[in-house]
């Protein structure tokens, strides 16, 4: 039994309010290591951007094919 199909079974279980629990507690998570890597990011802002763009696009173009 692979992580993959492990997490999907356990993905099954969850309901809208627990996805939106994780998505929060990512957000904050984020905040807070965004707050201590802050000169980082933005010395490498351009890569960060084309980053969040390509893997956009992945995921969208997979969701519309």
């Amino acid at each position: 039994m692979g992580l993959i199909s492990w997490a999907d079974g356990k993905l099954k279980n969850l309901n809208v309010w627990d996805i939106g629990c994780i998505k929060w507690a990512s957000l904050l998570l984020g905040v807070i290591i965004g707050a201590y890597i802050a000169d980082f990011v933005v010395q490498y802002l351009w890569v960060f951007i084309v980053l969040v763009v390509l893997l956009s696009v992945r995921v969208l173009y997979k969701m519309f094919r």
